[in-house]
């Protein structure tokens, strides 16, 4: 079953810049993963540094091995440095209406 996962950063406010750089930087290497079907990056039109990453999988196992793949190789570690906070990450399924 296809599996979506959102997960929500709060990006310091002077390092927007930076991270965009880094993510239009990275994000083409995880799309290409196996099972990614699509990673949006939505940005708060509100709340400056409010970063929504809207990622859809073909299954929850393609994403656990998407996680373990970037946890081993280090890939992502650098955006934690321009977190003001933990990312919260969620995961849904279609409602199904």
């Amino acid at each position: 079953m296809a599996c979506h996962v959102i997960l929500e950063l709060k990006i310091k406010s002077e390092l927007l810049r930076k991270s965009r750089e880094w993510l239009a930087e990275t994000l083409p290497r995880a799309r290409e993963f196996p099972g990614c079907v699509d990673i949006s990056i939505l940005e708060s039109t509100d709340h400056v540094g409010e970063i929504l990453v809207h990622q859809h999988w073909t299954s929850r196992q393609h994403y656990e091995e998407f996680r373990e793949w970037y946890a081993r190789t280090q890939i992502f570690a650098p955006i934690h440095s321009m977190l003001e906070m933990q990312p919260e990450c969620r995961f849904f399924d279609y409602f199904g209406t």
